[in-house]
């Protein structure tokens, strides 16, 4: 049976997670994966699903991880007319569906009624599974720190800096304005220096211009993070839709204080370490709040909510979650 099991994702579209867990499960099962690359056009589209449904080859299980490899794989289990398994990773890719149309929101609704068994990366995902009615089992894997050079890292207790690792997007997705006004607000009322670095690539130039008012915010471009580190003491992070954020676990991983909020996938592992640092309105307000909260602790209950963090964010290894995810497929399969 082991042999047997195929990990199917787009190459060039997977986060560096998911390329990361592919490699790790294809050690596990001994099976294959296959890079598919992501068409642009409708029509392109539609014929590239029906040559990569023929292209794949023929397994009993298919374990994906996207969209696209999820209806190739769907498409081969309708007009194979024989029993296929497939077990699908949901992380970010549920969020695509936000940015699809009526149509494929449909055909996606669709395959999903096709899924066997269903990896969730965290309990926001696996809520968002049910509210689509679907009769498949659900098994929580979480996110994984895939860097452990990050855990050598130690963040600036003595700085009231900020740091937020990620793209400022066109549906800027990190909530990367919504940050920098909250940080705006509290250093209003708290009167003190306040820097908030942004690191990732800048495609929005008037999300740019609106941050660049702001002289406490240094957009400082595509960069390592871990050079900021040492820099800071706080990672900002509230998401407007963030299924699975990496990033959180290696500021975690760091000993950064996280803020984050509940529609952030992660924001659980954040609330292990203190739910105070959880919005659950996710306004300006309630974020700027939190960091005049952090601002009135003592340096060393600082550092205890950083060893925490480094705690939480090493005990979510990449050894750990992979062999979670074994047993959960394994213990499944026993009644294939």
């Amino acid at each position: 049976m082991t042999a047997d099991i195929a990990y199917v994702y787009v190459f060039k579209y997977a986060h560096k997670t998911s390329l990361s867990f592919a490699k790790s499960v294809t050690n596990v099962f001994y099976g294959l994966y296959y890079n598919l690359d992501k068409p642009n056009l409708f029509l392109f589209e539609f014929l590239k699903l029906i040559y990569y449904s023929i292209k794949i080859p023929k397994h009993k299980v298919y374990l994906v991880c996207n969209s696209f490899s999820l209806l190739c794989v769907c498409f081969k289990k309708i007009f194979s007319f024989r029993k296929i398994v497939i077990i699908h990773r949901v992380n970010d890719n549920i969020y695509e569906e936000k940015m699809h149309s009526i149509l494929k929101n449909m055909i996606f609704s669709l395959a999903y009624k096709n899924v066997d068994l269903f990896i969730s990366c965290s309990p926001f995902i696996s809520g968002i599974i049910k509210k689509k009615n679907v009769n498949s089992k659900i098994c929580e894997v979480n996110e994984f720190l895939s860097d452990k050079r990050y855990l050598n890292l130690n963040p600036n207790y003595k700085s009231s800096n900020f740091l937020l690792i990620g793209s400022i997007e066109k549906n800027d997705c990190k909530g990367t304005l919504l940050s920098a006004k909250s940080i705006y607000s509290a250093y209003k009322k708290l009167t003190k220096n306040l820097n908030f670095f942004i690191l990732g690539p800048v495609l929005n130039k008037n999300i740019e211009f609106k941050l660049n008012k702001f002289d406490f915010v240094k957009i400082k471009g595509f960069q390592d993070p871990k050079k900021y580190v040492s820099l800071c003491k706080y990672y900002i992070q509230p998401g407007l839709f963030d299924a699975a954020s990496n990033s959180i676990i290696e500021a975690m991983a760091s000993g950064l204080i996280v803020i984050t909020n509940e529609r952030v996938g992660n924001s659980f592992m954040v609330c292990k370490v203190s739910k105070k640092l959880v919005s659950s309105k996710n306004t300006i307000e309630d974020i700027a709040n939190i960091i005049i909260w952090l601002n009135s602790l003592s340096e060393d209950k600082i550092k205890k909510l950083s060893e925490k963090s480094k705690k939480i964010a090493s005990y979510y290894s990449e050894e750990r979650q992979v062999n979670l995810f074994r047993d959960e497929v394994f213990h499944y399969l026993k009644f294939f």
